[in-house]
This record gives C-alpha cells, structure tokens and sequence, in this order.
C-alpha cells in the first residue's frame, strides 16, 4: 500500500470490491459516495496513511503524499457539508484523528495540521458525538486522549480518561463477554481493551481499573475458543463475517483456531455464558480428525444490542464439518434492504411468533433448566419475544450419532400465528415425505416433524424465493435453504427431531401413555445415548436412561 501511494493509487481492502482510488489532483467525491456505507466509513478513516508511520521522520516525499491527500479531504469534507456522507461519522473520525496525529508528528509542517486536529478535538470531547460505552467509545475516548495530550488540553485529556475507563469496563463482562453480541466484536474487543489496558497503565489514578480489566480480558479467549466451529472459523453469530477464528497464543483459543495444532486443549466440551450463549460440541479432536468434529451454538439472553442480530432462541448445528443448520449471517453495513433482512428473527433458526402489525418486544429470555453430560446435554429457554406471548424451547443434542431434538411450546392471550424457522446448507438438496424432510449433498440428515404442523414448506436454495445468507464479500448474497414449520393457536407446539449422518437413519419415535388418575405422559425413544425423553411440562425434555 505504501508502494502505490507513492505512485499516486490508494488501495481499497479487497473485502469492499472497489478498484485502486487515484489520489493526484484531488479524489473523485461523487464516485466515492455512491459505494457501499462500509467502505466510505473505512475510506473517511483515513487510515491507509498510517503506512508512512513505521519512519520517525517523513521524507519530503512522503509528506507531500499526505499533504496533498489530507488537504484535499478536508476542502471537500467540512462538516455542514461534506462530500462523503460518513466524513464525519464519530467513530470515523476518531480513527482519523490518530491518522492526522501519526502525520503530525512527522512532518516538519505541523501547524496547519494542528489546526484540524484542534477541530477534531472539538467534534470529540462534544457530548452529542459520544457514541456510548461499546467499542466506539473507547476508540472515541482513546483518541480524544491523545490528541488532547498533543495540543496540551487537559481539561479535554481527563474527560477521555474518565469516559474511556467507563466504556471498557461496561464492554466486557466478569466471564470475558462482551455487549456487543458478535463473535467477532468480542475478539475485537480482546485486542482493543488489552491495548488500552497498557495505554492505561502509564496513567495515575487507573490502577483499579486496569486491575480489574486484565481479569477480564483473561477470560475472553474462553469465550471465543468455544464459539470457534471445528473447521476454525467463528460462529457467524451476529455482525460476525465469514472468517478465520483469531489464534491468541497459549489460551485455548489458540487450540481452538489451530484446530489442534498448538495451544493447550479446552477441558469443557459444552459451556454456557450468561450474556446470552450455549456453545457445545462432540469433542476437540480426541477421537475423530478435528476439523469433522459436530458443535452447536444456542442464542439467548437480551434483544438485540450493537452488533447483535433478532436471534434470540436460534440453534446453528455443525454435523462433521459442515454447518447444516445456520442463519444468514453478516455481509457488511450496508445499510438496505439485505442488512435488514440478515439481522431480521426470519433470517435465522429461530421461533417467529406475529400478529398483525405489533413488533416483537425487547424482553430477555434465560434458561430454566439445563443438563450438560460428557455425550448429551439439555437446555430449556424460557421466552417472551411478543406482548402475552411466551415461547418454552427445550432442546436434546446428542453426538455419535447426532441428534438435535427442539420443542417449543408456545402460548399466547389469542390465536397467534408461529413459525418455527429453520436455514440450511445452500448445498443440502431438501425432499419432504409426510412429516419427514430429507436432506442429501453436502451433508445427509433428517428432519422429523412429531405433531401436525398446519402448514410446511420446503424451499431449496435453487427454488424462487430462497432466504439470502451472507458470502465471503461484502456486497453479495447467496441463497440458503429452508424448512418452515407453521400453525397459529393460543396453545400449541413444534417437536421437531433431526438426525444426522443418514438420509434414513433409525427411526425415533413418539409415545403416549396415560398413567395414574389417567394423566397422559409423551416420550420419544430410540436414542443412543439416553433410552427415552420424557416431554415434561416443567423442565422439558428430560433424560429416562
């Protein structure tokens, strides 16, 4: 990138698509503003001039490569009317500031820099600009500081302290899980608050603090080891894009994103964190090759917040390496139609409960029940996603052979429509007989509806009307398929069984007996692991070995 700076093209990161960007004689605004949101918010950092900052001293050169770029930007982009519609998006500009400042202080003409970075000083310390106590936040506060500390503003420097220890200790919480709920995010966070922890440490007065901070950040790689899929990359879960699992060394998070190649081994194979995630999974490579290894991720806990998506109660299930049932993840911030789609409740594998035009509430869910046993576990999630409206998801994984067994229980004051939702594998080919739907390709299963569902529809990702999912780019989609579950009533349910690894495996089974004063008890049988799950009012599916 230095390179071609030099010889006059910027080069755009190759996730937004756009071609190198001529700088000489100033930039093409009116082309720039129509790509996407995410790439004008990356362009408006101006961050790429940071490759000039491994010099102590710029060559007159160089400077004059940053001159003429910075000049230009800031003729073209004052606030009250600037060309590029993110010029003077907060966080944008606290990454910009630390780019003017790494200019600043190597080049002999500074003043006029200065002079900006007084305005960018400004812009940060207002109230109104602040955009909370998430990751923004703490860039915001961190550059606030440092370019306060450059033009001598103490006043300026002991509010960025102040906000900036707010927002890092509301960031992440005592089990090393951040707010912003995207796997992703709490990585980001992990590198973004251990660096702050170390710009803290020079500080007087931050030493609680930092004390209290380091004993979160050490539990982070907790997290992202077991939100890490067996093949190594994230569960998409969130603004989560499809990407590597960041490797931090000598945790097991190492393990996880190595696939086993280094780092000490994870002892739990199922964990729950209370911020809203299950995570489990067949094992970390002892007794099958890693990377086919089966896991899943379960979504609880509050609405969405920052980064997060409409996924409460939704299931994502890895059957030996391929994610057969997902959601449709995160394709960048575009800010249309297809970013509101991906971070919609039908977007993932979840309960939609409608009526009429009444948006669902923001009411957390939690779990009532959970079970967690070396080759099974069971969790029950309790929920209240709409007004009077009250879902119970109970949930059965077993492993070798797979299973994933769902029932939710669903009540509501009148008549209400639910769907019980279900994406998967865009190479999965669907084919449905009775209550069973098949899927053979990329990876062979079951899908058997238990009680009678009003109405059942299977779409492939080759059929019309296919939900989208995020690709590997930031500007396309890709069809997925889909197996949709519906029915409306004021007290009604799903039992839905998936087995995996055969496109006919050995049956399971519902059964019904009555029992004292003729009370009528459910089970399915024909597990592996446990003889039979009682269906209990209470706890949900429980285990009768």
């Amino acid at each position: 990138m230095r390179r071609d700076l030099r010889r006059g093209h910027i080069t755009v990161p190759a996730k937004y698509q756009v071609d190198p960007i001529p700088w000489a004689g100033g930039l093409d605004y009116a082309s720039l503003n129509q790509g996407s949101e995410s790439f004008k918010w990356w362009l408006s950092c101006l961050g790429f001039l940071r490759v000039f900052s491994n010099a102590d001293r710029l060559s007159p050169d160089d400077e004059a490569v940053c001159v003429e770029i910075i000049r230009d930007w800031v003729a073209h982009n004052p606030q009250d009317s600037p060309a590029i519609s993110r010029a003077w998006d907060a966080h944008a500009v606290a990454y910009r500031t630390d780019s003017f400042l790494d200019v600043a202080e190597r080049v002999e003409d500074h003043e006029w820099l200065d002079e900006i970075l007084r305005e960018h000083k400004v812009f940060l310390a207002a109230e109104e600009n602040f955009q909370g106590n998430w990751n923004h936040g703490v860039d915001q506060s961190k550059s606030l500081i440092n370019v306060a500390e450059r033009l001598g503003d103490r006043e300026a420097q002991q509010l960025g302290l102040a906000r900036l220890e707010s927002a890092m200790l509301s960031v992440v919480d005592d089990e090393g899980v951040t707010i912003e709920q995207a796997v992703h995010y709490d990585y980001f966070n992990y590198q973004q608050l251990k660096s702050c922890v170390e710009y803290l440490d020079g500080h007087p007065g931050s030493e609680a603090t930092v004390t209290r901070l380091r004993a979160r950040i050490e539990k982070m790689p907790d997290f992202l080891a077991h939100a890490t899929r067996p093949d190594g990359t994230w569960f998409e879960i969130g603004d989560t894009p499809i990407e590597p699992a960041g490797s931090i060394p000598d945790t097991i998070a190492e393990f996880a994103a190595t696939r086993g190649a280094s780092g000490p081994r994870p002892t739990e194979n199922a964990k729950t964190f209370s911020a809203g995630y299950i995570f489990g999974r067949s094992g970390w490579g002892e007794n099958r090759p890693f990377e086919t290894e089966s896991a899943y991720s379960v979504r609880f806990g509050p609405g969405r917040l920052i980064h997060g998506h409409a996924d409460n109660l939704s299931i994502r299930f890895v059957a030996h390496g391929k994610e057969l049932i997902k959601d449709g993840g995160f394709h960048g911030y575009t800010d249309d139609e297809n970013r509101a789609w991906l971070r919609s409740q039908s977007a993932h594998s979840t309960i939609i409960a409608s009526r009429g035009r009444k948006k669902s509430t923001q009411n957390p869910s939690e779990v009532t029940y959970s079970r967690v046993e070396p080759d099974w576990q069971s969790y029950t999630i309790t929920a209240n996603p709409f007004e009077h409206t009250y879902v119970y998801r109970s949930i059965y994984i077993e492993f070798d052979p797979d299973v994933l067994v769902v029932w939710d229980r669903l009540r509501s004051r009148r008549a209400t429509p639910f769907e019980q939702r279900w994406i998967i594998h865009p190479d999965a080919l669907l084919t449905r007989d009775g209550s069973v739907t098949r899927g053979e390709g990329a990876g062979q299963f079951t899908a058997t509806q238990h009680f009678a569902a009003q109405q059942v529809n299977v779409v492939n990702s080759s059929d019309a009307g296919a939900p989208l999912g995020a690709t590997d780019t930031h500007n396309e989609l890709a069809p997925n398929g889909s197996i949709q579950y519906r029915l409306r009533g004021r007290d009604c349910g799903f039992l839905t069984v998936f087995q995996f690894g055969s496109a006919h495996p050995a049956p399971i089974t519902l059964a019904s007996e009555r029992r004292g004063l003729g009370k009528q008890v459910r089970s399915l049988t024909g597990f592996a692991k446990v003889g039979s799950l009682l269906l209990d009012a209470n706890l949900g599916l429980v285990a009768q070995p």
